[in-house]
Formats: structure tokens, sequence, C-alpha cells
């Protein structure tokens, strides 16, 4: 089961709340979602970069996790 980041990098949020929670879900489930045209995906985007996570979970979070759900070709 995935799940994804829509609303969630919201200012609301806390750093620590949202890595915690990642973490917990798994960083290897979950991908990034913006919930558009609600939001401003480059916001969330760069909200997402700037989170306390490691290179390898950004990675996951950002691209990795959809590659693999979606198999589709990854980024070049």
């Amino acid at each position: 089961m995935y799940t994804d980041t829509s609303l969630r990098l919201s200012p609301s949020e806390t750093d620590d709340d949202l890595v915690q929670l990642f973490r917990h879900i798994g960083t290897d489930r979950v991908l990034f979602g913006t919930n558009y045209p609600m939001v401003e995906q480059a916001t969330y985007a760069q909200r997402l970069r700037t989170l306390p996570l490691t290179e390898a979970e950004l990675n996951a979070i950002g691209t990795d996790n959809a590659v693999h759900v979606w198999r589709i070709p990854p980024p070049v």
C-alpha cells in the first residue's frame, strides 16, 4: 500500500512531524503529490526538498517510488 504527500506539505505541518510521519509509513511507500490545482506544485516540491530527510529518502518520495509503482522509465 502506498500513500502520497498531497496537502501534507502545507505550512501548517512541521518539518519534524512530516519526517516522522513519512518514516513511520516508510519512505519507500510515500509518493510525491500536491493535489493540483488546489496548491502550487513548485511550492510543495520546494518544501519536500527542504525537509531533513536523507538524499535516498528524498529520491524515493520524489521519483523512485513512482517509477516503481507505475513501471515508468526513470528520468535521465
